[in-house]
């Protein structure tokens, strides 16, 4: 039996980035998945567009505005999946991404699991065009594989490092098991933004 993996995605006046975000996780390889957006409290038609996608693989949740740690509590609140995938509303998710972090996953593998995969980041500019922003001292993803200092040190020397150093990583990057989350606990409501 492979796993059912739960897409999170949390909006709030998502204006023209929540249709791709939703589009990304129903066209994900892998298709054992639900789809549950949490529209938390959007004024500018956000909850309609979501709503236009419900279906068999896609639920919709609306509820007051609270934050996104909020909205993802809510969402893994409802979540039926094995697996967790967190998608803020203007994020994309590549066609394989799931497919390729539970390549790893056999049914021997830990129920306390985080799968993390590369990101890259990009921008929209004014004139309509989407680009990526290339790594460098302000930004380097989050796919530590490519780092050697962090693939002989325990996984909790690593946290505290990647923390440490302000190195950027999203719950884009995670595919977390449903019982990791359990035991972590759920989301810290007063981080409502960056800092």
């Amino acid at each position: 039996m492979t796993p059912l993996v739960s897409i999170i995605i949390t909006a709030h006046n998502s204006g023209v980035y929540l249709d791709p975000a939703i589009r990304s996780a129903l066209d994900q390889t892998w298709t054992d998945s639900e789809v549950i957006v949490v529209d938390d409290g959007s004024t500018d038609g956000s909850l309609g567009i979501a709503r236009s996608f419900e279906g068999p693989r896609l639920r919709v949740i609306a509820q007051h505005n609270q934050g996104s740690c909020a909205a993802r509590n809510t969402g893994a609140r409802a979540a039926r999946g094995d697996y967790i995938q967190f998608l803020d509303h203007d994020d994309l998710l590549a066609p394989d991404k799931i497919a390729t972090q539970l390549a790893h996953w056999r049914p021997d593998t830990s129920r306390r699991t985080l799968f993390m995969g590369e990101i890259t980041r990009f921008f929209d500019t004014p004139e309509g065009e989407r680009r990526e922003i290339p790594p460098g001292p302000d930004y380097r993803p989050a796919f530590v594989s490519t780092y050697p200092e962090y693939q002989t040190i325990s996984a909790h020397d690593w946290l505290l490092r990647w923390w440490l150093q302000n190195l950027e990583t999203t719950p884009l990057a995670w595919l977390i098991s449903r019982e990791l989350i359990t035991a972590a606990g759920p989301w810290e409501k007063r981080f409502l933004a960056r800092l």
